[in-house]
């Protein structure tokens, strides 16, 4: 029954499951303190209008579930570039 409520991670996550214009949608509770979230989007391109309606989307989808009183902030997250150097020591006996 966790999953018909509202207003709890689990309806929420739920609800975020399978966007159109998104890869993943992702809600993290209190980021800015007691009655907030942030909704962490990342659009399938990142092009203006996939990214308006990633946004869209993601408003769309948890409307329902989430508290009137709830302060969401939906972000799209910039490109980085990541380069990774790994170090392997091996000590034999």
């Amino acid at each position: 029954m966790l999953t018909s409520e509202a207003s709890n991670t689990t309806a929420i996550s739920n609800s975020l499951l399978s966007p159109t214009y998104a890869s993943n949608i992702q809600y993290v509770p209190y980021t800015h303190g007691a009655g907030t979230a942030t909704c962490y989007i990342i659009p399938k391109e990142y092009e203006e209008e996939t990214i308006s309606l990633a946004m869209e989307e993601a408003y769309n989808l948890i409307k329902d579930v989430v508290s009137p009183s709830l302060y969401i902030e939906y972000i799209i997250p910039s490109i980085l570039s990541v380069k990774l150097q790994c170090y392997m020591v091996t000590k034999g006996d």
